[in-house]
């Protein structure tokens, strides 16, 4: 896990603090709901007309690459415990000739939600294989290694409208009353939550099938 996050960390923290940041200039009253968001309040202490956003997003890169670059060691023993007890799942792609990565997917299984349910925590592609169905194989992938899994969820902020795209092409659809993992809270003010079930759609199910060829 520490090895995947650190090897992925700078595309995540660029893609990640971009649509971040868009987020902020449409919800500028979200910079102190917490999370990466929080680390900008102190950009925002003079009013959000006077936010130089070049800033934010250079301190959203700071804090996401962080993230996937610390020591878990360094958050707390109650941190700690959290994320112990959750069950982590790692996809990645690579051109084959220039071994550049050219996306991922991480996700985890809880045991505060149904066995059956997986997180999907964040799917990248870079912006030269978007819309090429990498985003359907890197779900697939899911699937694939986790057959018994019936939804995958995940959070979605509002303004990333090509992600909101990208999820409903992969059969994804809203969950407007989610269910609430005590260990990580959905604030709905400011995400979307997305769901796909394998009873409703067969899209990712198709796209793990690739896989196995």
């Amino acid at each position: 896990m520490v090895e995947f996050k650190k090897e992925v960390s700078d595309v995540a923290s660029q893609l990640t603090a971009a649509s971040e940041t868009e987020f902020l200039k449409r919800f500028p009253d979200a910079v102190s709901s917490g999370g990466f968001l929080k680390s900008c309040e102190p950009l925002f202490a003079q009013g959000a007309d006077c936010v130089d956003w070049v800033a934010v997003e250079q301190r959203l890169q700071e804090s996401i690459k962080q993230f996937y670059r610390a020591d878990l060691s360094l958050f707390g023993q109650e941190i700690i415990n959290k994320l112990m007890q959750d069950v982590y799942f790692f996809a990645l792609v690579r051109d084959q000739k220039t071994a550049q990565l050219l996306g991922f997917v991480m996700s985890s299984i809880t045991p505060a939600l149904p066995k059956s349910d997986i997180k999907l925590i964040n799917l990248v592609v870079s912006p030269t294989e978007q819309g090429t169905d990498l985003e359907k194989l890197l779900l697939g992938s899911l699937l694939y290694v986790l057959p018994q899994i019936r939804r995958i969820f995940t959070m979605v902020r509002p303004t990333h409208q090509s992600s909101l795209q990208v999820f409903a092409s992969c059969g994804f659809t809203e969950d407007k009353n989610p269910v609430q993992d005590p260990h990580h809270p959905i604030d709905n003010k400011y995400v979307m939550v997305l769901e796909y079930k394998t009873d409703i759609s067969d899209v990712l199910k198709k796209a793990s099938a690739k896989l196995s060829v």
